[in-house]
């Protein structure tokens, strides 16, 4: 299958503040903490409901949600990081 090259929109980068490190080495180290800053934050909000849940299903169920996301995101950068070599 061959690639459309013909794009109606400019290519630009995910993450803005990334496009001047185009070139360099640490580039895809650089995108996999930008990746990691999203879930991190889910994570910490879903640990903060835990603390908050007066109730000890809700808040059992909030502290398994929260470990469950970060276990997915360790999983997936882990693979990605293994996959790329870096």
């Amino acid at each position: 299958m061959i690639a459309n090259t013909n794009r109606p929109y400019p290519k630009r980068p995910i993450v803005p503040w990334l496009k001047k490190y185009r070139n360099s080495p640490h580039r895809y180290s650089l995108a996999f903490a930008a990746y990691n800053a999203g879930p991190r934050a889910v994570t910490e909000f879903e640990w903060l409901l835990a603390r908050a849940a007066g109730y000890e299903p809700a808040s059992s169920l909030a502290r398994a949600c929260a470990n469950l996301t970060r276990d997915v995101t360790a999983v997936q950068v882990s693979t990605a990081r293994w996959v790329l070599d870096l």
